[in-house]
């Protein structure tokens, strides 16, 4: 079980599983264009999850963004808070889980309900940017202070 980066970058770290790559891979090219530079891992297995890759991921990005087409609920993104719960996890960075709500989806095509739920290039970047201006800059603010 070992995952496998698509892409480096700095400012963030993006962690998708499945089919959540390749949305992944635009939202890094969607954050490229507001300054910002996204790394892309594929995860790849969600069990085991890849402790050294996460280690790693934690002591270099002050935000990491779990991406999933699965039930935030028990899935993906859980499993890597609970990992980073541990007490020999050090590195404390902000994290942000994306991935189905533990809510009643509407009946609409694939296309359009991972849109509605944000799980689109352009929706794991407007997440991100947002989450980001939340936080009076993100990242690259921070680091610059």
């Amino acid at each position: 079980g070992t995952a496998e980066t698509m892409a480096e970058g700095e400012d963030l770290c993006l962690l998708a599983v499945g089919s959540m790559v390749a949305a992944a891979l635009q939202a890094r090219d969607i954050l490229a264009k507001a300054g910002l530079t996204a790394e892309v891992v594929d995860m790849r297995f969600v069990k085991p999850l890849d402790e050294e890759l996460l280690a790693s991921v934690w002591g270099r990005h002050r935000l990491v963004v779990t991406v999933e087409e699965n039930s935030l609920a028990g899935g993906f993104g859980s499993a890597v808070l609970e990992w980073a719960a541990r007490p020999e996890v050090a590195e404390r960075p902000q994290v942000v889980n994306l991935g189905i709500p533990d809510s009643f989806q509407e009946h609409a095509s694939r296309d359009e309900l991972l849109a509605d739920m944000g799980l689109t290039g352009e929706g794991i970047a407007r997440s991100v940017q947002e989450h980001l201006e939340s936080r009076r800059g993100g990242p690259r603010a921070q680091s610059a202070s």
